[in-house]
């Protein structure tokens, strides 16, 4: 997410998300108690994992603008996103993370959606990518941006999981 963040802000373009599996369901109340087994209470156990786990599930949502820096993974199979967009997906592989790749990408201005695919393994956001005032920037939009996850179930916890966890998309320096 945090690398995604990055790269569509330093391109000018919005973050189409990937599609997220939870292993936890988010509610506003508890989710331990007798039985529990990390879903809302009177929900199946067999709903977990959430497969398409939703952005505010382990993300706080307004903290990165949604509406001006993401869609949802759906949104290139959503029926009302125009033909046009769904039809101008370029593929461009992100296999080096270089300033003259970046400047590359940026060069493909005209491809409605750019797609360099997975970027698990790659370091987008520390990998010298970006020059040094651009990663400021791009630190000074998102660095504040926290998500979570809750609620470990009672057999979990007592295996030593965390009963939930708190997490910043760019670490402090």
């Amino acid at each position: 997410m945090r690398d995604g963040l990055a790269l569509a802000h330093a391109l000018g373009r919005t973050l189409v998300l990937p599609a997220v599996i939870c292993g936890y369901d988010k509610y506003w109340g508890p989710l331990w108690g007798r039985g529990d087994k990390g879903v809302i209470p009177g929900t199946h156990s067999f709903a977990l994992p959430i497969y398409n786990c939703p952005l505010d599930h382990f993300l706080e949502v307004g903290m990165i603008d949604p509406v001006a820096t993401v869609r949802e993974w759906s949104f290139l199979t959503n029926p009302r996103t125009p033909d046009a967009v769904t039809r101008g997906v370029r593929r461009e592989a992100l296999r080096e993370t270089t300033p003259q790749r970046l400047a590359e990408l940026k060069r493909l201005a005209d491809a409605k959606v750019l797609n360099v695919g997975t970027l698990q393994g790659l370091d987008v956001a520390k990998s010298g990518m970006f020059e040094r005032e651009q990663f400021k920037q791009i630190k000074r939009k998102y660095g504040h941006v926290v998500g979570s996850w809750c609620c470990a179930p009672t057999d979990e916890q007592k295996a030593g999981a965390p009963r939930s966890y708190t997490f910043r998309l760019f670490a402090r320096d």
